[in-house]
């Protein structure tokens, strides 16, 4: 697990990085596809501390990983994540429509 979140910021710091070069049409498309997968694999390390018994399949939409992360959240205790949730989904139909 502590691998995956290495990797994870890795990717992240990657996209920061490409970010700063926002002249280059390429480097923008590369750091929304890195900000994609870091956000992707801090889902799923989450679903696996919290229920390693509980699989994501690879072909998982985005959507339903929040929705899997926002129930083992619930089931956890944690009432506030529904908040994350509506933010994310936000920010998911926003990008959708441009």
């Amino acid at each position: 697990m502590i691998r995956k979140l290495a990797i994870m910021k890795r990717i992240y710091q990657n996209a920061v990085l490409l970010t700063s070069n926002s002249y280059s049409i390429m480097n923008r498309i590369l750091s929304v596809i890195h900000f994609d997968m870091a956000t992707e694999i801090l889902l799923r390390s989450i679903i696996n501390s919290i229920d390693p018994k509980v699989r994501t399949d690879t072909e998982t939409t985005f959507p339903k990983l929040i929705q899997q992360v926002n129930d083992l959240l619930i089931k956890s205790g944690f009432s506030e994540s529904s908040i994350l949730v509506m933010r994310v989904r936000t920010a998911t139909l926003s990008r959708k429509r441009r």
